[in-house]
């Protein structure tokens, strides 16, 4: 809330707020939503008359259709039914994402130069007593650039990347029963390197579903604030919005 706080202290003229909208991530139960709605609606009725709380891949879905780190896959049905795959974090499975198969790149790439380290002890200490998944992310431009070079160790595990990530929504397309085309919002890093990932994704997508690919070019809050509208009684201020200038087809 003391972002919202701060954008209106930003704002030179009066606003009267009608809805809140807060796409977050973690939120992925009914119980955990209506915990977040009671804090709002206890400390902050003052800030806006309505508040939605949803998680955060319905806020990028928003901000593109009237829809970094890890990996995740929501699909939203014109009722509104959610159907989701993955987010379960590193530990547990990303597969497809930054996390995920950069561990994997940094891992292959360490033993590839195993042989040039001067203290094996510090391979040790980054994969073990020091792990942090961002230091291990940090790895995915210079690994971006070995890919482009044409690196096929590099290319290989991009290639499984993208693979990942069409089984994630083809999980959710059959599942949901869809037979006509989607749109897939394509949100996080990973989509920077599409040509790396473009050749596994296409692999993983089966041939007789249409689909396009929408990368976000504005903030996911766009599209919690446009999804808050909708589930409130203003609907009718966005029936008209043009969702295309947010995002470019890849």
């Amino acid at each position: 809330m003391s972002l919202i706080d701060e954008a209106l202290k930003r704002i030179k003229n009066e606003v009267n707020v009608l809805v809140v909208g807060l796409a977050l991530a973690g939120v992925n139960t009914s119980a955990c939503q209506e915990k977040i709605l009671k804090i709002c609606y206890q400390n902050y009725s003052n800030v806006a008359k309505s508040f939605t709380v949803v998680n955060d891949t319905v806020g990028s879905i928003y901000t593109a259709t009237p829809s970094g780190t890890g990996s995740n896959c929501t699909l939203l049905t014109e009722t509104g039914h959610q159907i989701t795959c993955g987010g379960w974090g590193y530990i547990l499975g990303d597969q497809g994402s930054g996390r995920m198969n950069l561990y994997f790149l940094g891992y292959f790439v360490s033993l590839k130069t195993i042989k040039t380290l001067e203290n094996i002890t510090n391979l040790l200490e980054l994969f073990y007593s020091n792990f942090k998944v961002a230091n291990i992310a940090s790895l995915a431009k210079p690994l971006c650039d070995l890919g482009r070079d044409g690196d096929e160790l590099v290319q290989s595990i991009f290639y499984k990347a993208g693979r990942d990530l069409a089984l994630h929504i083809m999980a959710v397309i059959r599942k949901a029963g869809i037979e006509s085309s989607v749109d897939i919002v394509c949100t996080g890093s990973m989509w920077k390197s599409w040509d790396l990932l473009k050749s596994g994704f296409k692999s993983g997508m089966e041939p007789t579903v249409d689909y396009r690919l929408l990368y976000l070019k504005k903030t996911a809050a766009i599209g919690a604030a446009l999804y808050a509208a909708k589930c409130s009684s203003k609907g009718s201020l966005i029936e008209n919005y043009d969702y295309s200038a947010n995002f470019e087809v890849l």
